[in-house]
């Protein structure tokens, strides 16, 4: 049995809104086992469907998030958070990048860059002065 399953998700924005949601397309993880008996094991596991909707001019989060067929919204506010510009470049599809940690109990590494003047990126990380491309969390647990 595979021990992680990527989903693919994209990032709609528009003024100081966006959008975080799964990305058209099955993303199901099925697996197929042999038992040590010759007989077979076949798991679906349905990809749930989050969706994330953030205003960071009015400090609004809106959270749709799939949990056993039911579907819940969760509001709440965007938690300011404290990030440490390190300087380090890379680049990330043609963008130039800049690193930033951010300063509280997790690793957490996000690349932004400048040449997208949207201070947002995935799953509610904001706060940078540019468009947050890549977010790093527990060197490589999560990637997004």
């Amino acid at each position: 049995m595979p021990q992680t399953h990527s989903v693919q998700k994209v990032l709609y924005f528009q003024g100081g809104e966006s959008l975080y949601k799964n990305n058209l397309g099955n993303q199901d993880l099925e697996v197929n086992n042999n038992d040590q008996h010759g007989g077979e094991i076949r798991m679906v596991m349905k990809s749930p469907e989050n969706t994330l909707y953030a205003d960071v001019k009015n400090n609004v989060m809106i959270n749709s998030q799939e949990f056993f067929g039911k579907l819940f919204l969760i509001n709440g506010e965007n938690k300011k958070q404290l990030w440490k510009i390190t300087g380090e470049q890379k680049t990330l599809l043609d963008y130039t990048c800049v690193k930033a940690m951010l300063q509280d109990t997790t690793n957490t590494v996000a690349w932004f860059t400048t040449k997208l003047p949207a201070n947002m990126g995935p799953n509610g990380f904001t706060g940078l002065p540019g468009m947050i491309m890549m977010v790093d969390i527990d060197n490589g647990s999560a990637f997004m």
